[in-house]
């Protein structure tokens, strides 16, 4: 996406938010949706086609539209993230938990009231909270958080074990490790 699609986006949902006549809100919507619709449909084949799903154009064109009402309906200017990272951070999450509960035939409401919306757990704001919580970590224990963090993600090619390159004793950098794994997860997960 060029910036200008970007900043042309950010002003639109800007005024989306902004307005409070419903018919005018919802023609913005539409428009927004109209412009993003292309990379919505690019993000959601290549986010299903990691997990091996594949869908005819009529299901991902659907999915498209939960995901941007989603997506819109979460978005918050004041956190200055970009349109594009949003939306597809968003919307993988969105795609995730739907896949996740689709089976058990969970409605979006149910959904919602099971706090597996995002905008319940705001995950910027966790994340904020997971790197204040690293810049108060003393030097030698970044490179053992970062080994952590590292290894919390699920079939990582690249999880670091750098035992030889800390300072640190090898039974405290394993148990610091075991404990940061601990917060990580908590702080990501609440």
């Amino acid at each position: 996406m060029e910036k200008k699609e970007i900043d042309l986006l950010s002003e639109m949902i800007n005024c989306y938010n902004s307005y409070s006549n419903c018919k005018e809100k919802d023609n913005l919507r539409n428009e927004i949706y109209l412009k993003i619709l292309p990379y919505m449909k690019k993000w959601i084949s290549s986010i299903l086609a990691k997990k091996s799903i594949f869908l005819e154009k009529e299901e991902i064109l659907s999915k498209s539209w939960d995901c941007f009402e989603f997506c819109l309906k979460h978005f918050k200017p004041e956190k200055k993230i970009l349109i594009p990272n949003h939306f597809y951070t968003y919307t993988k999450f969105y795609l995730k938990f739907y896949n996740k509960f689709n089976n058990k035939n969970l409605s979006s409401q149910e959904l919602d009231s099971k706090n597996f919306y995002i905008g319940e757990e705001d995950v910027y704001d966790q994340l904020e909270e997971l790197k204040a919580f690293k810049n108060l970590l003393p030097e030698e224990y970044l490179l053992v958080f970062d080994d952590a963090l590292m290894s919390l993600i699920p079939n990582n090619k690249d999880k670091q074990y750098r035992i030889k390159q800390s300072n640190l004793p090898v039974i405290r950098y394993k148990e610091s490790k075991k404990i940061f794994k601990i917060i990580i997860d908590y702080l990501l997960r609440r």
